[in-house]
């Protein structure tokens, strides 16, 4: 018995459609979301990315398979059309991750050295053990007339 060949599904042309239209609404939705930094939807929309891109893998692997016979020209020029809409939206939505995890590096970085610079509380001093008041001559001396 042959387990991996019995798992991929018959070629099917029009599901296959269907997941490309599905998997572009839902990149546009979380594109839109990430314009506007409303991550609330984040986890919802990872979890129907991977089982869309799961079940579009699955439907090319078995167009492969079944070789370029396996649709009518008109069925594939039908698929190519929606696969470039699809790589399109896939582009512009690759670039707003790589600008959201962008901005929240930077957020992280600075908070970070914000909280360095808080627990790095100021001795006084500097590494040669001086007196950092008076290398840079900030405490001017003072005489007192103790006669008067």
């Amino acid at each position: 018995m042959n387990a991996p060949a019995a798992s991929i599904p018959p070629p099917d042309p029009d599901r296959l459609m269907v997941i490309v239209e599905s998997l572009r609404a839902v990149l546009e939705e979380e594109s839109g979301l990430l314009e506007k930094r409303d991550f609330s939807q984040a986890p919802r929309l990872l979890r129907q990315k991977q089982e869309l891109t799961h079940l579009y893998h699955a439907q090319l692997r078995a167009l492969s398979q079944a070789g370029k016979d396996a649709l009518d020209a008109r069925k594939r020029q039908s698929l190519v059309e929606a696969g470039r809409a699809l790589e399109t939206v896939t582009e512009r939505n690759a670039n707003l991750l790589r600008a959201a995890h962008g901005a929240s590096e930077r957020l992280m970085r600075n908070i970070m050295d914000l909280v360095r610079k808080e627990q790095q509380q100021d001795s006084g001093y500097d590494r040669g053990a001086v007196l950092d008041a008076a290398r840079k001559s900030t405490c001017k001396p003072v005489a007192f007339n103790q006669q008067a």
